[in-house]
């Protein structure tokens, strides 16, 4: 189990990086090539990672 100073550190790098919205946008492209999100969702999922950024910041 990582010590908390590995894990705020973790969380700091995320932080500081883009790896969060380009992993959402690989999800998204996926998910609207094989068909699983249409326009109307996108919406949605922006509002939801839009939230998950919002705690993750804190």
């Amino acid at each position: 189990m990582p010590s908390e100073t590995s894990y705020s550190h973790i969380i700091q790098v995320i932080n500081e990086s883009d790896v969060l919205d380009k992993m959402n946008d690989i999800l998204k492209e996926t998910a609207i090539l094989e068909s699983f999100l249409e326009d109307e969702h996108v919406a949605f999922m922006r509002a939801i990672l839009k939230r998950v950024m919002l705690l993750v910041h804190q």
